[in-house]
């Protein structure tokens, strides 16, 4: 059968050959967010110190336990150690984003995302 006897044929049947270089394009973007997904496009920075790390499992607790006297203190603790310069700008903001949900009682969306937080510096 000829080559354009079965590009007909398929044609018919409402079927289209793909060319190789759309393929190629469509396996490579494939693999791209494949990846950032594997990868883990965390949304949380990682963690530069001892104490943002020891400070993501207190942000944690005080939402968890929604204790608002611990989330005040978790506000003062983060004052600390940005004058202390043991944490990044980017840290800064993830945790300020935790604890505001915390001040509007949104406890559920702080703990989760302080839990996401955590994850976010084991991967």
């Amino acid at each position: 059968m000829s080559d354009a006897k079965k590009m007909s044929d398929l044609k018919k049947m409402g079927e289209t050959r793909r060319t190789p270089k759309t393929f190629r394009l469509f396996a490579m973007s494939l693999c791209v967010v494949a990846s950032a997904i594997l990868i883990g496009c965390g949304k949380h920075p990682k963690a530069t110190s001892r104490e943002s790390l020891e400070f993501i499992k207190q942000v944690y607790t005080a939402c968890n336990t929604k204790n608002a006297s611990r989330l005040a203190e978790c506000d003062r603790r983060l004052k600390e150690l940005q004058e202390a310069g043991l944490i990044s700008e980017k840290e800064i903001k993830s945790f300020e984003k935790i604890l505001a949900l915390g001040r509007e009682s949104e406890w559920q969306k702080a703990q989760d995302t302080a839990l996401r937080f955590a994850q976010d510096q084991v991967r």
